[in-house]
């Protein structure tokens, strides 16, 4: 039996009462079965949930890619993601995006932590987002205008052409006029990192339609679509 400690990104059921789950763990993503976790009076219906983070006890098959589930126990919750309709969107956000990138545990867990505790949950998003893009190889251009590469007059962003443009190159049916403050918002999230996380959330207020924008650079260049950023759009009009 091993254990170790994993946040649920997904669980699909397969029978009755068992689900497949795919765990992101420190040791990469795991396949794991649980079986009878969805019946009422199962110990272990409550650590195995889609975004849970727990400790799994399981029994390893050597002749299957799949661990079995003994047993789980709550490693920590997320108090102010499960009681913020908001931070709870955004989180499915993360996870769909844990599930479908390369990102390492140990990062996972800070942007999730983060999250929960920080003041404004978009900004820790746009954080995230841009460094999914950066690690598909995608640069935003953010300094000068993508088109003709001039560092004046900076009004719009191109999602075709994956940047800002200038008021010379602005073109109303196919870029997004922004304000001064949106398109610096954009440029502290496009250099931050993890690291000076603090800084960016200090800097900037950076709101929904920003990481819409985001999430849009990431379809197109990352393809990369978050079904999960629907609901959190849904729920803007209840902000």
């Amino acid at each position: 039996m091993s254990d170790f400690k994993g946040i649920v990104l997904t669980n699909t059921l397969i029978h009755d009462h068992d689900v497949l789950m795919n765990v992101l763990t420190p040791f990469g993503k795991i396949s794991m079965k649980a079986k009878g976790v969805l019946k009422t009076h199962s110990k272990n219906r409550n650590y195995t949930e889609v975004g849970c983070y727990s400790l799994f006890h399981t029994i390893d098959k050597n002749t299957s890619k799949i661990v079995l589930l003994k047993n789980a126990e709550m490693v920590k919750r997320f108090l102010n993601i499960e009681h913020d309709l908001i931070r709870k969107s955004i989180y499915s956000c993360f996870l769909e995006i844990m599930n479908k990138t390369d990102i390492c545990f140990e990062d996972a867990l800070q942007y999730i932590e983060i999250l929960d505790s920080c003041a404004n949950p978009y900004c820790i998003y746009a954080l995230l987002l841009c460094e999914v893009l950066r690690s598909s190889g995608v640069s935003i251009v953010v300094d000068a205008c993508v088109l003709c590469s001039s560092e004046k007059g900076l009004c719009a962003l191109s999602i075709p052409d994956g940047g800002f443009v200038c008021v010379h190159c602005f073109d109303q049916t196919r870029h997004y006029h922004l304000s001064v403050d949106e398109l610096k918002n954009l440029r502290y999230a496009a250099h931050a990192s993890l690291e000076n996380y603090q800084a960016l959330e200090a800097a900037s207020t950076l709101s929904f339609q920003s990481v819409s924008y985001l999430v849009e650079l990431l379809h197109r260049y990352g393809e990369i679509t978050l079904r999960s950023h629907a609901f959190l759009e849904v729920l803007q009009p209840l902000a």
